[in-house]
């Protein structure tokens, strides 16, 4: 599976291993809507790490992409850095992210998310 850098990292090739073991179901509420996703590659210039706030159909609302050398990217609503952008596609469930050997992904807390936002 190719990597369409339109889902964002891109869109987790539709399987940017965002959800593997341990992933829940989104229902109101009590909903896990933060993902962490170890891409596993060799290039310099594309992100090893994705980090994902989602909404309840699984959208993107923000993302930060971190790379080898500790940059930090990240995007939103409205703001953007670097080549990071949201997904235009909902984001899989972590076990199909997790089919694709090359990604590893599991929940976050929101708390974790927000360290990371907070230090951009």
């Amino acid at each position: 599976m190719a990597l369409s850098r339109k889902f964002s990292v891109k869109q987790y090739p539709l399987s940017v291993r965002s959800r593997r073991s341990g992933e829940t179901t989104p229902t109101g509420g009590g909903l896990e809507n933060y993902i962490k996703v170890k891409w596993h590659h060799s290039s310099e210039s594309e992100p090893v790490e994705l980090y994902s706030e989602l909404d309840e159909n699984r959208y993107e609302v923000r993302k930060i992409e971190m790379y080898r050398s500790g940059h930090l990217d990240f995007a939103d609503g409205s703001r953007t850095s670097g080549n990071t952008r949201l997904g235009e596609l909902p984001v899989p469930p972590i076990h199909e992210i997790n089919d694709d050997t090359q990604f590893e992904a599991s929940l976050i807390s929101k708390e974790t998310f927000e360290a990371l936002w907070k230090n951009l």
